[in-house]
């Protein structure tokens, strides 16, 4: 953090989660979330701004390692575009610059609109008997 302790960083379904000494004591939500990028050892938040506010937000954190801060970058995509999107963005075939990686699976809203549209619940299936093993 700002005055060099040292953090832990998560995420989740709700957004990115900060701990330090085992104790959460921030919530960063998808919502408030504009921007999530990594240069290096470094990994940045950018939130929205508030209505009370003149600026948006950055936040960076000094990771230990590049990976770990691509890594992390990388969980957050996934988890945002899973949680947050009704589905994927489509890729875009030309020239882009950074980063090439984006989430290609189902988003939950995917995922929940299959099951209900299926009606997976409700499905039938026969049991078979169960055969018993002796016991000696």
């Amino acid at each position: 953090d700002s005055t060099n302790k040292t953090i832990q960083l998560g995420v989740t379904h709700i957004g990115i989660v900060v701990f330090h000494n085992d104790i959460k004591f921030n919530t960063f939500s998808w919502s408030k979330i504009m921007k999530i990028s990594f240069k290096r050892k470094q990994f940045f938040i950018q939130l929205r701004r508030e209505p009370s506010e003149d600026y948006d937000t950055l936040l960076g954190f000094n990771m230990e390692y590049y990976r770990s801060s691509k890594t992390l970058w990388k969980s957050c995509v996934e988890h945002h575009t899973f949680f947050r999107l009704d589905s994927p963005k489509v890729r875009r075939k030309f020239l882009s610059l950074g980063s090439k990686f984006s989430y290609s699976g189902r988003t939950e809203f995917q995922t929940m609109s299959d099951v209900k549209r299926k009606g997976i619940l409700e499905r039938k299936f026969v049991r078979s008997p169960s055969k018993q093993l002796a016991h000696g």
